[in-house]
């Protein structure tokens, strides 16, 4: 089997935003957003709507309760990067150690 490297940079296909709101939308994750909160009812849809923002107090308890997380570009590089060696390594694959290693 061959092996395409993947380029690890390039434009998101989908922005932070758009993400934010479509797991907004779900009724579970709204449940959890505001159960992590403290929010009432309303805020979801206040924030949903643009009428409101998420305090950088709540920033937290909201990408904790969507199961989303903020990193840095370059660690998903070198995430990225890692998945590309590993896949490509023989020997590792064959069960037979690291590559280059006696």
């Amino acid at each position: 089997m061959t092996v395409i490297e993947q380029p690890v940079s390039g434009p998101a296909k989908a922005k932070p935003e758009s993400i934010l709101r479509t797991a907004l939308r779900n009724g579970e994750n709204q449940a959890a957003v505001l159960e992590q909160t403290g929010w009432d009812a309303t805020m979801v849809s206040k924030v949903l709507s643009g009428g409101a923002g998420i305090t950088i107090d709540k920033l937290n308890a909201v990408m904790r309760a969507l199961g989303l997380t903020i990193t840095t570009v370059e660690y998903m590089d070198y995430l990225a990067r890692g998945n590309v060696i590993g896949s490509n390594c023989h020997c590792a694959r064959m069960n037979m150690g690291e590559c280059g290693r006696p």
